[in-house]
């Protein structure tokens, strides 16, 4: 007899009993994953599930990349599901671009270029899940020119016959060195200006970098400077320096630019180039007036570059806190503007002040990891997450340390649909890191391919990093999300860092420049490489790592926190001898935690001392120039729940303008507008609770205990990421992720 079991119909589950099932003509169709075809009845094994699909095709792709002019495709998925019979594909609206084909992948595993189809899809395991291809065939560029050209399927399934259709957007973009280079050049769009305005907090000048041929996502890099005539000063980005880039890889082109300056009038160059073009190598000459680089006069080459020339008046400022900000949109490449080098001109170049802010106990608009917003299960690794703790997004990929299932769950593209319940049908991550697939719970024997508690992840755009927390080392995947190398499923990591190699994952004794013990952030800025060692109350620095990855560890070149790569005591570091060993400074850490930066600056939640620290210039032995939570670099209590104190805070991020903490024992997040230039400011808005007052915890209970889970609260919060105008939120003890989203000016 066989026991009750689950039974799947399409999306849903019903348990049913059964006593013998009938292997034959009737049942085969809907029971061929319990049927052995070399005897007529056989009980159904107790250790094998079946399904029966309803035959509904879903497109669970929903956007296919950009294709570049004289460039080959790479091959993309495109994912089906909904049966575990055959899909007919079908083109019922074109065509594509000349250069991509479809690709039929045969059940052996093999792939047939089908041109523009009809293809046959077939599901290889008997999951309802299958795949085609699209890509350019071999050695062959795409030949269309410039534009977007939709593309229609309509997938047929072989049993029922039941069909959907799904249209995709390919746009094909230009690179640079056509026939007229001036077509390269990307213009600037400066959009929705509030000139004239008074606000009621720091204000941030917003800019998006649309280009003539392509989208933001496009690697541009902007870039302010002043001009020499400049009467104003105060609008400077890092060092001010143009070569302190202004970049955020692979996350889109917005950028952020705050004004800080007394008031006056000054005007703005903004530099716009092309981030697969070296400057400095040569590839690219700077225009005159972009000293110290090129030769005034010098013309530009077929290079994609542009320079906008924008006033900005400051009209009233109150102490450096609530400038009102004036605009001319007549400069830049509007009418009375000057495009340098014959580059085209733009005349919608304009000015905005983006201050909108989140609001205090807003609801959040996704989850992901449960069924609906009062649900916390974490019992099916294919369904939830398991005490999910570090979020990375680079504007484009969302990504999720799932620390008690022991895998690292990666979004190519932000997840758009909610609730995210499963993890096999719509809104599925396209990479797992650390196990084989969704359905397998991780943590198994040390390896290059497995990971136990991962705590932190960083992608630099080509690389991914994740903090291996129970195995006290960081594993490296070099490999990046797009293209013909792209990182897959099961990937085996190129490098380690904190143990010899990547079968050792024990507990180090003492400390050195090489071991770690419990790292939980882990972030790359310029190329160096820096992890948080929590028990060790330091952070590691290892540069130039891109070519330092191999399967043994490497040696730190600074460490951040203590005197010296021996010692490990709480607040360790001295400062050079000017502050005593074990006293709260601007030297020490107690308990890092997650780290993240803006491109040059490094913060770290400094969670033991009931802080945030910023850097900013962070190398080894630094001292932090910013503390957030705290009203000195001094103290490090938890004080009375407000608008400027953290209590155990383990999470930070930041898009380089807006700043966001996971206040973790106060059972909430705090928001900030910008990033704090001063000790103890106060945050801007927070979520989780209703108020600056409120923690997020049943005071009733003894000890308390977080609230039920809803849209509106948290429950112990670790970690913390924005992507554009979206906020990801880890909310740990509830087993999900949860999605804000700030409202539009």
């Amino acid at each position: 007899m066989v026991q009750a079991r689950s039974l799947r119909v399409g999306r849903d589950v019903f348990t049913s009993r059964f006593y013998a099932l009938l292997c034959g003509a009737v049942a085969a169709p809907f029971l061929a994953a319990g049927c052995n075809q070399d005897t007529g009845a056989r009980v159904l094994p107790d250790t094998i599930p079946f399904s029966v699909d309803t035959g509904v095709p879903i497109f669970s792709t929903t956007a296919l990349p950009d294709a570049f002019q004289n460039q080959p495709y790479s091959e993309t998925e495109v994912r089906l599901e909904g049966s575990q019979f055959p899909f007919k594909v079908e083109l019922v609206q074109g065509p594509l671009p000349t250069g991509i084909v479809l690709v039929q992948v045969n059940p052996d595993g093999t792939k047939t270029e089908m041109g523009a189809g009809p293809l046959t899809v077939q599901d290889p395991d008997g999951d309802q899940r299958a795949v085609f291809l699209v890509r350019s065939p071999t050695s062959s560029p795409v030949t269309s020119p410039p534009g977007i050209y939709p593309v229609t399927f309509r997938v047929t399934e072989s049993r029922l016959g039941r069909t959907t259709t799904q249209t995709f957007t390919i746009r094909v973009c230009k690179l640079p060195g056509g026939a007229n280079p001036q077509d390269d050049y990307p213009r600037v769009s400066i959009v929705s200006p509030l000139a004239g305005k008074t606000v009621t907090s720091p204000v941030f000048v917003t800019y998006d970098l649309i280009d003539n041929n392509c989208d933001p996502s496009l690697n541009i890099r902007p870039q302010w400077r002043d001009t020499e005539t400049s009467t104003t000063t105060g609008y400077r980005f890092g060092s001010g320096n143009w070569l302190d880039m202004v970049e955020k890889a692979n996350q889109g082109s917005n950028g952020t630019q705050a004004l800080t300056s007394a008031p006056g009038t000054g005007s703005r160059h903004l530099f716009v180039w092309d981030a697969e073009l070296d400057f400095q190598s040569g590839g690219v000459k700077a225009p005159a007036n972009a000293s110290p680089l090129g030769a005034a006069g010098q013309p530009l080459p077929h290079g994609r570059i542009l320079v906008a020339t924008i006033e900005i008046r400051v009209v009233a400022n109150d102490s450096g806190q609530n400038p009102v900000v004036d605009t001319d949109s007549n400069n830049g490449f509007g009418p009375g503007g000057t495009a340098p080098h014959g580059a085209p001109t733009d005349p919608g170049a304009k000015i905005t002040v983006d201050n909108t802010p989140f609001t205090n106990g807003q609801a959040a608009d996704q989850v992901i990891g449960q069924k609906d917003f009062q649900s916390k299960d974490n019992t099916k690794p294919e369904n939830n997450f398991n005490f999910p703790v570090g979020v990375y997004s680079d504007g484009l990929a969302l990504f999720v340390c799932d620390n008690g299932f022991g895998r690292v769950l990666i979004w190519r593209s932000l997840p758009s649909v909610s609730p995210i319940a499963n993890f096999t049908i719509t809104g599925m991550p396209d990479v797992v890191l650390g196990v084989a697939d969704v359905k397998t719970i991780g943590g198994g024997a040390t390896s290059d391919s497995t990971l136990k508690n991962p705590s932190g992840v960083f992608y630099d755009g080509t690389r991914t990093y994740v903090a291996d927390t129970g195995t006290h080392r960081v594993l490296i995947w070099d490999r990046p999300l797009s293209g013909a190398t792209m990182l897959k499923s099961g990937d085996k990591a190129a490098g380690v860092v904190g143990q010899p190699d990547f079968t050792t994952g024990i507990v180090p004794v003492g400390a050195d420049s090489k071991n770690l013990n419990e790292p939980n952030g882990v972030v790359t800025i310029g190329g160096t490489l820096y992890v948080s060692s929590l028990k060790q109350n330091r952070i590691l620095l290892f540069t130039d790592i891109k070519t330092r990855i191999g399967p043994s560890g490497p040696t730190a070149d600074g460490v951040i926190g203590q005197d010296d790569f021996l010692n490990t005591l709480a607040n360790g570091s001295t400062g050079g001898g000017t502050v005593p060993q074990g006293s709260v400074s601007p030297f020490g850490l107690k308990d890092p935690r997650q780290l993240a930066t803006d491109g040059s600056k490094l913060m770290v939640a400094d969670s033991g001392n009931n802080r945030v620290l910023i850097y900013n210039t962070p190398g080894g032995q630094a001292a932090a120039n910013i503390v957030v939570g705290q009203p000195d670099m001094v103290t490090a209590t938890a004080a009375t729940i407000s608008a400027t104190t953290l209590n155990g805070p383990y999470g930070v991020g930041t898009d380089g303008q807006l700043f966001g903490v996971a206040d973790t024992q106060n059972g909430r997040v705090l928001v900030f507008s910008m990033i704090p230039r001063s000790n103890g400011v106060a945050a801007d808005n927070v979520l989780g609770v209703a108020d600056f007052v409120t923690a997020g915890f049943d005071t009733s209970q003894n000890p308390p205990v977080p609230f039920p889970p809803t849209d509106k609260n948290v429950a112990q919060p670790q970690d913390v990421c924005f992507a554009n105008r979206l906020l990801y939120v880890s909310d740990t003890s509830n087993n999900r992720v949860l999605r804000y989203t700030k409202p539009k000016p």
